[in-house]
């Protein structure tokens, strides 16, 4: 009875994402941390220019796939088996180039 959020739609409504966020976690006003299964669809190039900042801390395991980002200017990429810690306050936006689904556990400490 997983709750799926899709598509994610940005804080300033102007870009949908394709991407699913399945939540791991219970949903509980006591708890610090959500976790949530994510996937992103194959054959994306790089969005437009509206990374999401939020308050925050992020973890990222990428399970399968590749996903390429930019995270406060810095390009990145994440192949299979790749984990990635960020600050949510800092710009950063991911997608998938490849030609699979690019499925990735991810931790949201959100303050």
């Amino acid at each position: 009875d997983r709750e799926l959020v899709r598509p994610l739609v940005s804080p300033s409504k102007a870009k949908i994402y394709d991407y699913s966020y399945e939540l791991l976690t219970i949903p509980s006003g006591d708890k610090h941390l959500d976790a949530y299964l994510i996937e992103v669809p194959p054959f994306q190039s790089k969005p437009p220019r509206l990374d999401m900042t939020h308050p925050g801390e992020e973890f990222i395991y990428l399970l399968e796939g590749v996903l390429e980002g930019e995270i406060s200017g810095e390009m990145i990429r994440l192949g299979v088996g790749d984990s990635l810690y960020l600050r949510s306050t800092e710009p950063h936006t991911l997608w998938n180039s490849g030609d699979k689904v690019a499925r990735a556990l991810t931790v949201v400490y959100p303050f």
